[in-house]
């Protein structure tokens, strides 16, 4: 089980985490686990992503690439 998953500075992914994944902005929508509502066999566990460039996506890795902007509600 990869959760939870940590930024590779080691700090902890959350929800509503303000991230860039390569160079795009994003937001982290949720962190999916089999104990989520939205969980599926057939895509797993990993991280929810939400920009504007590429919409949603579930990241089961979180690489180098992955960077926190800022914590939500650290405005």
């Amino acid at each position: 089980m990869p959760a939870p998953w940590n930024y590779s500075t080691g700090e902890p992914v959350r929800r509503g985490d303000v991230v860039t994944l390569g160079r795009w902005p994003g937001v982290v929508v949720d962190l999916i686990t089999e104990a989520h509502p939205d969980w599926r066999e057939a895509t797993g566990e990993g991280v929810m992503f939400e920009g504007s460039d590429f919409g949603r996506l579930l990241a089961d890795l979180i690489g180098p690439d992955v960077r926190l902007v800022r914590r939500a509600g650290s405005d």
